[in-house]
């Protein structure tokens, strides 16, 4: 199994590879001491649906893995099934017409939209911290990917004319050992953006305006940067300099860096329960073109989305309450032109 995914190594990136190594892992336990000729369509899906019902520990509470995981088994199996037939090792590819599962994983509200006094609530519990002001609002203004606003230069950003130029965005790669299957550590890197690949797209890469109070925050903590000759020499000895954020050792910090600050901020204000996340911003921006009545090829170009399909699946959330109020209306809709039609009846009697 490892022999056939190494083969693919040339061209994968090893966040990628690290992912594949993971469903190999899942994959050998069950299925790696059988000989792969006497393996057919039935017992690929078998592995997959108890793959489904299989569950791992996580903080000490059981959970169905998620459906990205779900995603990485079923791909690999694909693979070494489709190698195996392309090498003559077997006489067909079983795999090719089993369709990818879904999870048992629940749905969560994750990236459900927030009001306008949760959005409040949060600028005033990250007020004292520069750095986490000038992120949220710019989140908020905009709502590009964590990442993205993660990986924007002070060029990046006009603070005099409030725009925001996204041109690239923050990932990381991963380093882990192809015996252990296992993950050594993660390195944040800053890379070409989602949806755009070299020269073939720029769809992703876009200009957008941001209020007057976001600029404001990020030119407060750029003369806080420029007040602090410590974090600015680590920053130069980082080549980090130019980089809106950094940790305070002026080193590139993964998300989830800057989610623990956002956390402790939340939690000191009591409200770590409410399930706050940077991702609800782009969420709750999405939302709120689609409640103006802007047109989603519009909201697309404005997300830096190459399709609509992510608009329609993921970011169109209509809440109940929409629900009803919309189902009402047309229902009344249908009640007067009823009226209507009966008034003319009787006009014409």
């Amino acid at each position: 199994m490892d022999k056939v995914l190494y083969s693919k190594r040339g061209g994968m990136k090893s966040r990628s590879f690290s992912d594949y190594i993971f469903g190999a892992k899942h994959i050998g336990a069950t299925l790696g001491q059988l000989p792969i000729r006497s393996l057919g369509k039935m017992d690929y899906e078998t592995f997959i649906n108890d793959f489904i019902q299989k569950q791992h520990t996580v903080k000490g509470e059981k959970r169905y893995y998620s459906q990205s995981r779900l995603h990485n088994v079923y791909m690999v199996l694909r693979i070494v099934v489709r190698y195996a037939y392309e090498e003559d090792i077997i006489l067909k590819n079983y795999m090719e017409n089993i369709k990818e599962p879904f999870g048992n994983a629940p749905i969560t509200d994750k990236y459900k939209a927030l009001k306008d006094d949760e959005i409040a609530e949060i600028i005033i519990a990250v007020n004292d911290n520069l750095a986490l002001k000038a992120l949220i609002l710019i989140l908020r203004d905009t709502g590009i990917r964590p990442g993205e606003a993660l990986a924007l230069t002070f060029e990046n950003v006009d603070l005099d004319n409030c725009k925001v130029r996204i041109e690239q965005a923050l990932s990381y790669d991963i380093k882990f050992d192809i015996e252990t299957k296992k993950e050594l550590s993660q390195v944040p890197i800053i890379k070409e953006l989602k949806n755009e690949r070299g020269k073939v797209s720029l769809v992703a890469r876009r200009t957008l305006n941001i209020t007057q109070e976001a600029s404001q925050a990020a030119r407060d903590w750029k003369s806080a940067i420029e007040s602090n000759k410590k974090l600015m020499a680590k920053r130069t000895a980082n080549h980090t300099e130019n980089m809106l954020f950094t940790g305070q050792d002026g080193t590139l910090k993964m998300e989830e860096y800057h989610a623990k600050q956002f956390s402790g901020a939340l939690k000191r204000k009591g409200l770590s329960e409410k399930g706050y996340i940077f991702y609800r911003f782009r969420h709750t921006f999405c939302t709120n073109l689609v409640q103006m009545g802007i047109d989603i090829t519009t909201i697309a170009k404005l997300m830096g989305d190459a399709t609509l399909d992510m608009i329609l699946e993921v970011y169109n959330n209509i809440n109940k309450e929409d629900i009803d109020q919309a189902s009402n209306k047309y229902i009344e809709r249908l009640g007067n032109l009823s009226d209507n039609k009966e008034m003319n009846k009787q006009k014409v009697d």
